[in-house]
């Protein structure tokens, strides 16, 4: 073998050097996977009273999406790479005409290793950058907004829990309920981008407006957003965590009696499906009423039973609280000018009422207090 073979094997080598010294090469995996996580609250609480038409006014939730994928890191960071310089015809030259005396294999190796080094070493120069980093594992998403409304983005998982000691003791689903209030176009949303380790805005969803939240008792709600994936999920979408809320018999109709059972089917979005509730109306009158009704069946048959229970001041506000499953109390300023403290217990086929009027000294309204089994004012 020539002496000279070894030197242009080197050149090439060197060649090849110069040409992907300073290069990064980035390969993309599986990060982008299972970004989001949804969450939700219930900004107005855990107790809420019928609405007028729409089941329960006042639910709403607070949705929120967060993006998983760890914050991009946008400051300046310092890099220390390699630059090599073209060989010169001089030095190829050069190259082709060295020689390195034979020794033995082992001498002749070390000796052209030691050439190799020193010929790169001069051949190269280290320099310091500063640049922005490269975050191979931050993602931004977008997506479209999640809304209730004529084209549902979420799906409420609503649930009524069995009442303590109920014979059936399965939980009763909710379903969605809401009749087209009008239809043309709507306005075009555009899509919203979510940074990496960002957590979006909170979509305020009317989720009492579109499920038909009937009966009174205790609900669970979580939702389910079907357009982003989440491969930890038994159906494979995001879900949200879930929230629990209680729902009281009591309504509040801007109607007279006779109005709304000519037209209860209306304001309850169907026939009733609940086995009591409780009524505030307006009469001929500044002040207005509560009555409450109870599900009557013996043999089949239905009927609903009526009573009124109490006038309700102009300008006032009843309190309202649940005592057991079917046990409430209420207290009312009075037309007359006192209060009245009343428990209504459902438990049985005619109600079991008890009344007790109070006394209001210098406007001071007493404060319903119900611990355990036990109904007062103070």
């Amino acid at each position: 073998m020539k002496e000279g073979s070894h030197m242009r094997a080197y050149s090439l080598s060197l060649g090849a050097l110069a040409l992907l010294a300073g290069t990064t090469v980035w390969a993309l995996d599986d990060s982008g996977k299972d970004l989001i996580e949804a969450k939700i609250t219930l900004p107005n609480g855990d107790l809420y009273m019928r609405g007028t038409t729409d089941p329960i006014n006042d639910l709403v939730v607070s949705l929120t999406l967060t993006n998983k994928s760890p914050k991009e890191n946008r400051g300046k960071e310092t890099l220390t790479v390699t630059r090599p310089s073209y060989i010169t015809e001089d030095e190829r030259k050069k190259l082709e005409t060295e020689k390195i005396e034979y020794k033995g294999p082992d001498e002749y190796k070390a000796e052209l290793d030691r050439f190799y080094k020193k010929f790169v070493e001069d051949k190269t120069k280290s320099a310091t950058l500063e640049q922005t980093p490269v975050n191979p594992k931050s993602f931004g998403y977008a997506y479209a907004i999640p809304e209730l409304g004529p084209h549902d983005l979420v799906e409420m998982i609503i649930f009524r829990q069995p009442d303590p000691g109920a014979a059936d003791a399965k939980p009763k689903r909710v379903m969605r309920d809401m009749p087209v209030e009008h239809t043309g176009r709507m306005d075009v949303e555009p899509n919203k981008y979510l940074a990496a380790g960002e957590t979006s805005e909170a979509f305020v969803l009317p989720a009492g407006k579109f499920y038909r939240i009937i009966e009174p008792g205790t609900y669970t709600i979580k939702a389910v957003l079907r357009m982003i994936g989440d491969s930890g999920k038994p159906d494979k979408v995001v879900e949200t965590n879930e929230e629990t809320f209680r729902v009281l018999p009591y309504k509040v109709v801007p109607q007279k009696i006779d109005n709304l059972v000519e037209a209860w089917d209306d304001y309850e979005r169907g026939h009733p499906d609940f086995n009591f509730m409780i009524y505030q109306l307006k009469r001929a009158a500044p002040w207005q009423e509560i009555y409450y009704v109870q599900r009557i069946k013996v043999r089949g048959m239905e009927r609903w039973e009526w009573h009124r229970l109490c006038s309700v001041a102009q300008d006032t506000t009843p309190q309202v609280a649940q005592v057991s499953p079917t046990k409430f109390a209420i207290l009312s300023v009075q037309a007359k000018g006192d209060a009245g403290l009343y428990t209504i217990d459902f438990a049985k086929v005619d109600p079991l009422v008890t009344a007790k009027t109070l006394e209001i000294k210098e406007g001071n309204v007493p404060k319903l207090k119900v611990e355990g089994e036990n109904v007062s004012a103070e």
